[in-house]
């Protein structure tokens, strides 16, 4: 079905790195979805600082980490806040 003119495209856009906990390539990575308008940026083997139980934080995304203290998680999922 068309909608002409109010026609509306829902794309989401990934975008997924492994990192080797490096937070610096976390950085880039984030930056390099914020220019091409990335949804979902994807991190297996993620930086996370076990001490604070955080990672790093950016201005265009929010952090999607499991909540268990006790397990460093393999995975986080950085969304846009637009989203």
């Amino acid at each position: 079905m068309k909608c002409g003119i109010n026609e509306i495209s829902l794309k989401i856009q990934f975008l997924q790195q492994n990192i080797d906990r490096n937070p610096h390539k976390m950085y880039t990575c984030l930056e390099i979805g914020l220019e091409l308008k990335i949804d979902y940026v994807l991190f297996q083997e993620p930086y996370i600082d076990m001490a604070m139980k955080t990672t790093i934080s950016h201005s265009a995304y929010y952090c999607i980490i499991p909540e268990s203290k006790e397990i460093k998680p393999r995975v986080i999922i950085f969304a846009d806040i637009w989203s």
